[in-house]
């Protein structure tokens, strides 16, 4: 009797270890899989907040091209560059400052209607061939100051002579800026004269309210201490860090919850994700958090990937409901475990194993709606160019297997920003829906279309050669046109299309096939729009 008694606490010792090894395994997959999918909710929060960040500096850059297209604008304007440089530069005399009052009367007296219904926050004219401040609209007692170093967006376009956005660090304020050119007509020789460039800009208040409000998460953008210093005027560096005491080397931009992020980089993971990026969770007054920082990135920083972030960006959001199903379902293993191991070992092991079926599913399922979230345009319901490259590598290898070419086809909607203009961006978002939705319509079950800009469209036609390519092309192209979309006319929304067919080569990769329909729908826009090119 003693003998079996040992072998069998003997075999309860193993089976007891083996039992607590498998709850244990179990624990740290099922911990994984929690933080997988904080990690890909902050990975979507990440990329609503970039986009966010360009749609703002689209409708700023918007903004500043309607303004400097008046006429008036830039007859005064013209009159205050030649009144600066017959007085010497910088800050002019007498004649500088009458055509600056008279300009800021000009826009001046439609600065409140600016701010109150289109955002807008700074409105600044600057002359060429940097930047040197004409008028701040928005304190106009401040000019004559060179921004060369600062305003990077205004010496872009000064020099290329095209509209530029993004976010910068000012000498008073930060914000996400667009600016225009401002061109004029001499009036003595009727010659077009540039005269330098108007920016609009605004700051992210507006942008994270609306951002929290759709995805239920909080927002918090930093500026870097030292970035500060380099950029803004050490008057309000100083009344701006008495106000909003750094945190480490973190200065605190915006946030509509400032005393809730304190707290949270007062904790282990709030530090850690101030010195580099990811996700972490914290518990903050009883309830979970999921927190992920990304850098934060202005305009030179857009051009220039190898530049150093000027901030870092925290977002956060409740987990609580996500964390309590975690720990719900441990003890529930743990439980189930040992009343397993109390019964019979063979029940311990089914359980065991239909509970982690049922809770890799849950979790397999909540990946692959964020996934999709991820991947899916959510304006025209088709991809979005984050998995051009993965679905384009897989059609390519089909059609290297078969020996089948396959197409590809890029469109983009004639003159959409003059929809816009007119209709409104309300009609032009409809356009682009109804669009989306005609494209999924008409293509077949193996196509796949994306939308891969404003109002650029790209499609990938697995199996299809240069005849049959073409013909689809030229379906989509004429059918498009005999339809009325958002109440327009029929023929009101065109489209010109560049498309080309693979070479069945190795090097005819995702950039080299791009750069070649992108050319052959540049020529459709050169022959007259409304038309299929072909690049070979």
């Amino acid at each position: 009797m003693e003998k079996k008694n040992k072998i069998f606490l003997a075999i309860s010792l193993v089976l007891l270890l083996i039992v607590g090894v498998l709850v244990a395994a179990n624990y740290f997959s099922a911990r994984q899989a929690m933080e997988q999918v904080l990690r890909d909710r902050g990975v979507q929060l990440r990329s609503q907040f970039e986009l966010a960040v360009d749609m703002t500096g689209n409708h700023m850059q918007q903004m500043a091209t309607f303004i400097a297209e008046n006429e008036q604008v830039q007859q005064l304007f013209l009159q205050g560059k030649e009144a600066v440089a017959a007085e010497g530069g910088g800050t002019g005399g007498p004649m500088a400052a009458a055509a600056r009052q008279a300009l800021y009367e000009k826009v001046g007296n439609r600065w409140q209607i600016l701010q109150e219904r289109y955002d807008v926050r700074q409105l600044q004219f600057h002359l060429g061939p940097g930047s040197v401040s004409f008028l701040r609209v928005h304190q106009p007692t401040k000019f004559g100051d060179p921004m060369d170093k600062v305003r990077h967006t205004i010496v872009a376009a000064n020099r290329l002579l095209v509209p530029t956005k993004g976010f910068e660090t000012g000498r008073i304020n930060s914000g996400i800026r667009g600016a225009a050119p401002v061109v004029a007509v001499q009036p003595e020789t009727g010659a077009q004269v540039h005269v330098g460039t108007l920016e609009a800009g605004t700051s992210f208040a507006s942008m994270l309210e609306r951002l929290e409000s759709a995805s239920g998460a909080r927002f918090a953008v930093f500026l870097d201490r030292q970035h500060m210093i380099e950029s803004m005027w050490p008057n309000f560096i100083k009344s701006h860090f008495n106000q909003n005491p750094p945190v480490g080397d973190l200065v605190l931009e915006q946030s509509s919850y400032p005393q809730e992020i304190r707290s949270i980089l007062e904790t282990p993971p709030g530090r850690v994700l101030a010195q580099k990026s990811g996700t972490r969770t914290l518990v903050m007054e009883g309830r979970s958090y999921g927190v992920t920082s990304f850098p934060l990135k202005d305009y030179l920083g857009t051009v220039d990937s190898t530049r150093k972030p000027v901030g870092t960006v925290y977002v956060w959001r409740d987990a609580t409901d996500l964390v309590a199903a975690f720990w719900h379902q441990v003890w529930f293993n743990l439980i189930l475990a040992i009343s397993g191991f109390l019964i019979l070992e063979l029940l311990l092991y089914q359980a065991q194993d239909y509970v982690t079926r049922q809770l890799e599913a849950t979790i397999d399922e909540q990946v692959g709606i964020i996934k999709k979230m991820a991947v899916q345009d959510q304006l025209t319901a088709l991809y979005n160019r984050h998995i051009l490259s993965e679905m384009f590598v897989q059609i390519q290898a089909r059609s290297q297997r078969s020996g089948v070419p396959f197409a590809m086809m890029m469109f983009d909607l004639d003159f959409f920003k003059k929809i816009n203009d007119i209709f409104g961006h309300v009609t032009g978002d409809e356009v682009l829906a109804q669009v989306g939705r005609f494209v999924k319509d008409q293509i077949r079950q193996d196509d796949a279309a994306f939308r891969i800009g404003g109002e650029e469209f790209l499609l990938l036609l697995p199996a299809t050669p240069l005849e049959e390519a073409l013909k689809i092309s030229e379906r989509l192209r004429g059918d498009l046109a005999a339809l009325s979309l958002a109440h327009l006319p029929a023929g009101r929304v065109t489209i010109s299309v560049g498309l080309t067919v693979s070479r069945m080569d190795e090097k005819d990769d995702l950039d080299v096939m791009s750069k070649r329909v992108d050319t052959a729908l540049y020529a459709a826009k050169d022959g007259g729009r409304n038309r299929v090119e072909i690049l070979l």
